[in-house]
């Protein structure tokens, strides 16, 4: 299991786990955009990067 962190276009980042190879890990982040809103709230954001830990 790989420890990443997703870098989002309007500057956050999330770290999280992925079980898998460093390649699959970008293939399904990079250019998806995820929900990163709290409290009820949307903020989809595009993931543009993924960094292993």
């Amino acid at each position: 299991m790989l420890t990443i962190i997703c870098y989002y276009e309007d500057g956050k980042s999330v770290v999280t786990s992925f079980n898998g190879t460093k390649q699959e890990a970008q293939e399904y982040y990079v250019g998806q955009a995820f929900n990163l809103g709290s409290g009820g709230r949307e903020d989809f954001q595009l993931c543009v990067r993924v960094e292993m830990l």
